[in-house]
């Protein structure tokens, strides 16, 4: 197979996995409209786990763990309109420069001795989609799910690391 046949194809598929992620996890076509993993050359690599964050938004950020097989865990740690705390997990995927990320809000463990994992709640809370132009630079988009919008909004910021790696090929 010719080099631009293959890459052809590999960027169809590319294109392919982001509209299938984007079906599953339910962003909007605004967000996909923005999403092409070539744009910026740049591939997610697991040098790019650590903390996450916008310095204008000091106290809130994002820990990654960028794993193998395109596959990214990420905690969020925010706040609702009210100043309540809120810590947001999930798995997602990661295609090219891209990252989609399913998220999901916990209620009803309780710390030390008393914790009983069989109270503990998961619902889904939203995704977020991010997206890297460099080893130290990317955005992120937080959607949240419609029954979530009363106590949050959908919104945009700059991401830049806390922590800096050793390498980031």
């Amino acid at each position: 197979m010719n080099t631009g046949m293959k890459s052809g194809l590999t960027s169809t598929a590319q294109s392919f996995a982001i509209s299938l992620l984007l079906a599953v996890t339910g962003v909007s076509t605004a967000a996909a409209d923005n999403l092409d993993p070539d744009a910026t050359g740049f591939e997610i690599n697991n040098a790019l786990s650590g903390t996450w964050y916008n310095p204008e938004r000091s106290g809130e950020g994002f820990m990654l763990d960028v794993g193998n097989a395109g596959k990214i865990a990420v905690s969020f740690y925010t706040y609702d309109y009210y100043g309540n705390q809120v810590w947001l997990v999930g798995p997602g995927n990661v295609d090219g420069s891209v990252a989609v990320v399913d998220l999901y809000i916990t209620e009803g463990g309780i710390y030390g001795a008393g914790f009983d994992k069989d109270l503990v709640t998961e619902s889904h809370w939203g995704s977020a989609v991010f997206t890297f132009t460099a080893c130290a630079t990317g955005s992120v988009e937080i959607l949240p799910d419609e029954e979530f919008l009363a106590e949050f909004e959908v919104m945009t910021t700059d991401i830049t690391r806390l922590t800096v790696p050793i390498n980031c090929d």
